[in-house]
């Protein structure tokens, strides 16, 4: 099984035919799986979640991004290092969201570390601490190079696959140790692409670029019928659930090639089905 689905629902202008209020609805005629990154800036309360619930139809999944503190990003150049405030949080996290994961609509959390969260003991341990008060799936992903050491690997995907954690491949511009290589590798029942896209001179202009001017640039980038032949032969045929995940925004295109990939796995009567289905259920 093949999930293929997009960054966030309310930014995809090519999916909507209703009106603001329905754009989750006209999203899920699309695709059967959403990447919710709100959750990285502020818990939703869980009333709002369970308006999620409603609003999509059975076999539609979230893929939840873990709150920045979470995942030991600084706020306002402040990093939250008190191990009981850190377990509060996760516990709050949980409840938020225990609507999706009562109804089985919760494919797993996102765990996106910053990108100087490097390979070495304190991280290491900090991910073994986050098994003990995350009990659902979850998905790692590291933006710094030195997880992918050739020194490392062998140990790496032991200890992944021993903690449970779904590694995540990477599709994005190899601009320095702060970007990582697409490393096909399963850890867990569950498999996770994430597609930033290959603007390299985007990516690097992001990084000099102030404020949130770099959400303009840096997934600026719109992925072509070789490139998405590629990607379907690197997914093949999937014994275990795969999760696909178009981030490459900044432009617009990443319902598009959504959109193209998904018809690679499945008939263009199939998709009509699906919108149908949604549309008039």
């Amino acid at each position: 099984m093949v999930k293929i689905g997009l960054s966030g629902w309310s930014d995809h202008p090519l999916l909507y035919q209703g009106t603001k209020k329905q754009q989750l609805e006209d999203y899920a005629s699309y695709f059967s799986v959403v990447e919710l990154d709100s959750s990285f800036y502020a818990i939703p309360r869980q009333t709002t979640v369970a308006q999620w619930v409603k609003r999509t139809l059975p076999g539609f999944e979230f893929i939840v991004k873990a709150n920045r503190v979470m995942t030991l990003h600084s706020v306002n150049g402040v990093e939250m290092v008190d191990n009981k405030e850190q377990q509060q949080l996760f516990a709050q996290f949980i409840d938020s969201f225990s609507p999706l994961i009562e109804a089985g609509k919760l494919a797993f959390v996102l765990l996106q570390f910053p990108p100087y969260f490097s390979c070495n003991p304190a991280n290491i341990a900090y991910l073994k601490q986050i098994r003990a008060w995350l009990p659902v799936d979850a998905a790692v992903e590291f933006r710094h190079r030195s997880w992918y050491d050739e020194r490392f690997q062998t140990d790496l995907w032991h200890f992944l696959t021993e903690q449970n954690y779904i590694h995540t491949m990477v599709d994005q511009p190899q601009v320095g140790e702060r970007t990582v290589p697409f490393v096909k590798q399963t850890t867990a029942a569950k498999k996770f692409m994430r597609l930033h896209g290959r603007n390299q001179a985007g990516w690097i202009q992001a990084k000099q670029t102030d404020g949130d001017g770099w959400r303009d640039v840096r997934t600026l980038y719109c992925y072509n019928e070789v490139e998405l032949a590629e990607l379907a032969v690197q997914l093949g045929t999937p014994s275990a659930a795969t999760y696909v995940i178009f981030n490459n925004n900044a432009g617009g295109d990443a319902a598009a090639n959504g959109i193209a990939l998904q018809s690679r796995f499945k008939s263009s009567e199939q998709l009509l089905e699906t919108r149908q289905l949604g549309l008039f259920d």
